[in-house]
C-alpha cells in the first residue's frame, strides 16, 4: 500500500512531463529581436546547448525554475528563453529536450520577417548611406549613420548599436555632428571602412532604442512616470567589392630629402623618404638600399594617419643615416599603386640626390680600410707576492662550508647561460655606442675608427 501511494505521488512529476514552445513575436521587423520560450515540465530536465536557430545566432539564453500547484496537482520544471534576430523568413526546427528520462521534441514554429516601415512623419528615423557602392579591395569608403528625432518627443535615453559588416576594417570615425532643422534634430556619425576581400559585402542595419517619458496611473489611481521604449532600425546595404590589381590602393605622392648635401668625409648625412596620400598606406613595405663607397643605417618607418575633410589621409616616413667616403648619389625611389578613381596603375618616383664629400679632413681612414685599434699593454706589478700566513687558523666546519659554497657557485656558473645573456647585452650596448659616435666621427679620428669597427661587428 505504501509503495502504491509513493508511485501515485511521483506520477505528476515524471510520467506526465511535457514540452511546449511559443514565440514572442511571430512577425519580426528586420533587425529587431524576438524570443523563443520553451517550457519543460519535469523534475529532472536536460536542456540542449543551442547556439543557432536556423541561420540566426542566439544572442542570449536565460533559464528559470518554476514550481506550481493547481487543484492539488503539483508540477515543476524549467522555462528557457532564447533571444535571436532573424534576417529572413524562417522555420524554427523541432528542438530536443529530456524530462525525467523521457525524450520530447518541440513543434516547428514559423517566423516572418518584414522590412522596417519608412514613414516621413515618424518621430524617429534612422538611415545609413555610403559614398560608393562599387569599390576595390583596399579602397576606403565612408559610411554615414543619420538619426532624426522629433523635438516634440520627451526623450530621456538613447541606446545606439552601430552597423556591422564582414571583411571590412574600420579605419576610424568622426565625432557626432548635430544639426537642428525645423522641428527635427539630426545626429550624424561617419565611419571610414576598407574592404579586405572581394565579393559581395553585406552591412547590417544600425539600431537605436529611444526611451521617452510617459505618465501613467497605477491600480490605485496614483500618477507615476514610466519610460516607453521605441526600437528604430535603419536600412541595410550591399556593396560590390572588386579585386585590385595592386596591393597598394589610393592616390599618393613620394618625396626624399637630406639635411645637407655637402659634408666632410666620414660625416653622416640624414636621409628621409616620405609618402603621403589617401589609401591603405599602412601596407607599404619598408625601403632598403645600399650605396657605393658608403654604409647605410636604416630605421623602422613611422606611419601616421588622420581624417581630413572626411578622408583618410596617411603619412609614411622612413629615415636613414648614410656615411660616404667620397662623392655619391642617393638613388631614386618609387611607389607603384592602383588609383581606383581612374582605374589605372600609377608609378611615381623621387629625384636622385648628389652628395658632395669635402676631402679636407686629414687622418681619417677610408670606409673600406681595415681599422685597427691599438691599446697599450696593461702591466701590473706584483708587490709583496709572497704572503705570510701567520697566526691564521681555519676550523674544519669553516673549511667544509667554504668548499660547499664554491661547488654550488661553480654549478650555477656552468648551467646558467650567462654568456648568452652578456652577449645580448653587449650587442645592444654596441648599437647604442655606435649611435652616440655618429655625430662626432667627422671631428675625431679615434671616434671614426671605433665607429667603423663597431659597424663591422654589428652588421
Amino acid at each position: 500500500m505504501h509503495k502504491l501511494l509513493f508511485f501515485i505521488i511521483l506520477i505528476p512529476f515524471g510520467l506526465f512531463g511535457k514540452v511546449t514552445a511559443t514565440i514572442e513575436k511571430p512577425v519580426v521587423v528586420r533587425g529587431s529581436s524576438t524570443t523563443l520560450l520553451v517550457q519543460i515540465d519535469g523534475k529532472d530536465v536536460e536542456t540542449p546547448n543551442i547556439s543557432k536557430l536556423g541561420k540566426s545566432r542566439v544572442s542570449g539564453i536565460s533559464k528559470e525554475n518554476f514550481f506550481r500547484s493547481i487543484n492539488g496537482i503539483t508540477s515543476q520544471g524549467i522555462k528557457v528563453r532564447y533571444n535571436f534576430s532573424p534576417d529572413e523568413n524562417m522555420t524554427i526546427p523541432p528542438l530536443r529536450f529530456v524530462a525525467d528520462g523521457v525524450e520530447f521534441f518541440t513543434k516547428p514554429i514559423d517566423v516572418v520577417v518584414i522590412e522596417p516601415s519608412r514613414n516621413s512623419e515618424d518621430p524617429f528615423q534612422l538611415q545609413i548611406v555610403v559614398d560608393k557602392k562599387k569599390l576595390f579591395v583596399g579602397q576606403t569608403f565612408k559610411l554615414d549613420v543619420i538619426y532624426r528625432e522629433d523635438l516634440s518627443q520627451d526623450v530621456v535615453e538613447r541606446r545606439y548599436e552601430e552597423p556591422q559588416g564582414n571583411w571590412i576594417w574600420n579605419k576610424g570615425d568622426t565625432p557626432i555632428a548635430e544639426e537642428r532643422r525645423g522641428r527635427y534634430n539630426y545626429l550624424k556619425v561617419s565611419y571610414l571602412y576598407t574592404p579586405q576581400q572581394s565579393g559581395k559585402i553585406e552591412i547590417s542595419s544600425a539600431k537605436m532604442r529611444v526611451g521617452t517619458r510617459a505618465k501613467k496611473r497605477d491600480a490605485w489611481g496614483f500618477l507615476f512616470e514610466n519610460v516607453n521604449w521605441h526600437e528604430i532600425i535603419s536600412n541595410r546595404l550591399s556593396l560590390d567589392v572588386l579585386p585590385a590589381p595592386q596591393k597598394i590602393v589610393g592616390d599618393f605622392e613620394i618625396s626624399t630629402k637630406v639635411d645637407k648635401d655637402v659634408l666632410n668625409r666620414g660625416e653622416a648625412v640624414n636621409f628621409e623618404i616620405k609618402i603621403e596620400g589617401n589609401g591603405n598606406i599602412e601596407d607599404i613595405e619598408p625601403f632598403t638600399f645600399n650605396i657605393q663607397n658608403g654604409v647605410v643605417y636604416d630605421e623602422k618607418p613611422e606611419i601616421t594617419h588622420k581624417i581630413v575633410n572626411g578622408e583618410y589621409v596617411g603619412t609614411f616616413t622612413q629615415k636613414f643615416a648614410i656615411i660616404l667616403d667620397e662623392n655619391g648619389v642617393i638613388p631614386s625611389f618609387d611607389i607603384t599603386y592602383f588609383d581606383p578613381n581612374i582605374e589605372k596603375i600609377i608609378t611615381k618616383k623621387s629625384d636622385k640626390i648628389l652628395v658632395q664629400i669635402l676631402q679636407n679632413v686629414s687622418n681619417l681612414p677610408k670606409i673600406d680600410d681595415e681599422v685597427k685599434i691599438e691599446r697599450k699593454s696593461d702591466t701590473t706589478k706584483e708587490e709583496n707576492s709572497n704572503f705570510q700566513f701567520q697566526n691564521f687558523k681555519l676550523e674544519t666546519p669553516v673549511l667544509i662550508a667554504s668548499f660547499l659554497s664554491g661547488t654550488i657557485f661553480a654549478i650555477l656558473v656552468y648551467f646558467i647561460p650567462f654568456r648568452k645573456i652578456f652577449k645580448n647585452l653587449n650587442f645592444l650596448s654596441k648599437r647604442e655606442k655606435l649611435k652616440k659616435l655618429l655625430p662626432t666621427i667627422h671631428k675625431s679620428s679615434d671616434d671614426y675608427k671605433q665607429a667603423i669597427k663597431l659597424e663591422k661587428k654589428i652588421y
